[in-house]
């Protein structure tokens, strides 16, 4: 085929994939108004990234180029039945039977046409069960890992195959009992090493869509199982849908985008997205004599979204979840307490 026309035919459809995916009308005094579409989330987050990540390049430049990757998928556990007395189905779902995808969030950084390095948390839930008792509860864990991506742009970079190996820390645990006659409880840390891979599709210059597959070996979390210890071989392997976002403004190298404005603080109305972590302390665990919970909470994770009216008001909903532990008089887990909450906030 003609280059020329290759080119075009790429860029008609590049074009038309953005158009319906956004639906993005002109900006009207500095502020993007967002006409109504089935996947509205989607649209909301493609357009934060595209008024503050100009999109000049795609997959295939010899740059240092930021980015953040959003995953979604399943998680199938290879050997659920390592422990005696106790099953982790796969692929995974809750014990209420409803499917929870696995979540992922990745920052990264390509250090060049071929290597790149990543931090990768991802998130899981799934069901534990006993032969003859049935669900147990759910069985949850979180994980952190440093990756390395080699990287192998096809073509002028549209198509982008890539492998990825390291390793991290994460922790496992019980939560959601249903059957607090059967023995189990607890939560526990474990090394391990991650190797998988991937292509990306570049739908824009800066943003890929793809899938990614990851294969977790010698994640070896600890519960409580007839007042014993046992470990788990929680060793999984992971399917998953991903958005890869190219933040080019902060590029750098031959290539990189110039003149670029000085950050600073505005006098004028503005939306942000912000993430936030951290831990929360609960301030009255001992409020019921049955039961206490943990005054320590573990990972605090915080989505928010909102608006500066000026340089000095705005306002923002947050959505936060952490979880604690539930724990009988005498010191005994019983099961884990999530919190999930939504807040306005004027800032």
């Amino acid at each position: 085929m003609d280059p020329t026309i290759r080119a075009g035919a790429l860029e008609f459809l590049r074009g038309l994939v953005w158009r319906i995916t956004l639906l993005m009308p002109p900006l009207r005094g500095g502020i993007l108004v967002m006409r109504r579409a089935p996947r509205r989330g989607f649209a909301l987050v493609f357009a934060a990234c595209m008024m503050f990540s100009p999109a000049l390049h795609a997959g295939g430049n010899d740059r240092v180029r930021p980015y953040v990757d959003l995953r979604a998928g399943t998680m199938f556990y290879l050997n659920g039945g390592s422990v005696p007395g106790a099953q982790i189905e796969t692929p995974a779902f809750t014990a209420t039977g409803s499917r929870i995808p696995t979540f992922g969030l990745t920052l990264g950084m390509d250090l060049s046409r071929y290597w790149g390095v990543e931090f990768a948390a991802d998130y899981a839930k799934t069901e534990m069960t006993a032969h003859g008792v049935g669900s147990l509860g759910d069985f949850w864990s979180l994980t952190g890992a440093a990756h390395l991506r080699l990287r192998y742009p096809l073509g002028d970079g549209d198509f982008v195959p890539y492998a990825i190996a390291g390793g991290g820390a994460g922790a496992g645990g019980f939560a959601n009992g249903k059957n607090f006659t059967y023995p189990i409880g607890g939560r526990g840390e474990s090394g391990f090493g991650d190797i998988g891979g991937g292509v990306d599709y570049f739908i824009v210059p800066n943003i890929a869509v793809g899938l990614e597959t990851k294969y977790r070996y010698l994640f070896r979390p600890a519960i409580t199982l007839n007042h014993q210890p046992q470990t788990l071989d929680a060793d999984s392997l992971t399917i998953a849908a991903d958005l890869r976002v190219y933040f080019d403004h902060l590029a750098s190298g031959s290539a990189a985008p110039i003149n670029l404005v000085p950050a600073q603080d505005e006098d004028k109305f503005r939306v942000y997205a912000a993430l936030r972590g951290g831990k929360g302390l609960f301030m009255d665990p001992n409020h019921l004599s049955a039961v206490r919970i943990d005054s320590l909470s573990g990972a605090l994770i915080s989505a928010a979204f909102g608006a500066n009216f000026d340089r000095h008001f705005g306002a923002e909903v947050d959505f936060e979840y952490t979880r604690s532990q539930l724990r009988s008089p005498t010191q005994a887990e019983i099961t884990g307490y999530p919190l999930w909450t939504i807040l306005g906030l004027m800032r």
